[in-house]
């Protein structure tokens, strides 16, 4: 079992990253996960030119600098765990970017992965970046296991509260539990995911423009995904 782990914060000790510390441990040690773990802020990612060769080429055009490499790691792994702080009642921009490079919407990159979201707060609207983070995890087709919402001061250890520490660990066991049992993702997440955004929103968009989107439609019927939506 392969999992990544991608801390969006910009501090990589920060309370984001300790947390993501401690899941990353809980899983290769205890559960003997194979874990790659992934600072943004230590990567080299150039903005994304917003230009939609991915959809047409299948990778991103933008060649000179490491982040297609990361990018295929995780979507060769098994689940996908990805935690934020909040800045501006929404994740921080290096994840925002790193979201927008990797093309994994409509490519359905984390399709029937286990997804795992972290989301830390200091003032308010957490809840509001978790909500972001989930939604991206369902668009990209990802069956949501476990979210994790904490509140914490700036530069303390979230982890110093017994009831953050003891949620934290109930979230993980459930998380490695249906990672292992290979777990479909929910029938929520199929009506939302497969019929909804897919098959009845892009369907609809793709047909009329097949080969701006002919990368992305090599990609579903190379990995067996959205039958359904390759009947144009």
């Amino acid at each position: 079992m392969e999992i990544s782990i991608i801390n969006g914060s910009p501090r990589t000790g920060g309370a984001t990253g300790t947390i993501l510390r401690e899941i990353s441990d809980a899983l290769a040690n205890k559960y003997n996960v194979q874990v790659s773990y992934y600072d943004l802020s230590k990567l080299r990612i150039e903005a994304c030119k917003g230009c939609e060769t991915c959809y047409q080429a299948g990778e991103c055009c933008i060649r000179t600098d490491e982040f297609e490499e990361v990018a295929n790691n995780i979507k060769g792994s098994d689940g996908v765990i990805i935690g934020s702080p909040t800045h501006g009642s929404n994740v921080s921009a290096i994840l925002k970017n790193f979201i927008d490079r990797g093309h994994f919407i409509v490519e359905q990159a984390l399709y029937d992965k286990k997804c795992f979201s972290v989301v830390t707060y200091e003032i308010a609207d957490g809840r509001s970046t978790l909500k972001i983070l989930n939604k991206f995890f369902r668009v990209s087709g990802g069956a949501l296991i476990s979210s994790l919402l904490v509140k914490t001061g700036f530069n303390q250890n979230p982890l110093t509260d017994r009831r953050t520490l003891l949620q934290l660990n109930k979230q993980i066991s459930k998380y490695y539990r249906a990672t292992a049992s290979k777990r479909k993702k929910s029938a929520f997440e199929y009506i939302f995911n497969d019929l909804i955004v897919v098959n009845m929103i892009w369907k609809r968009y793709f047909k009329k423009h097949p080969q701006q989107f002919r990368g992305i439609l090599k990609s579903y019927e190379e990995r067996g995904i959205h039958p359904r939506f390759l009947r144009l």
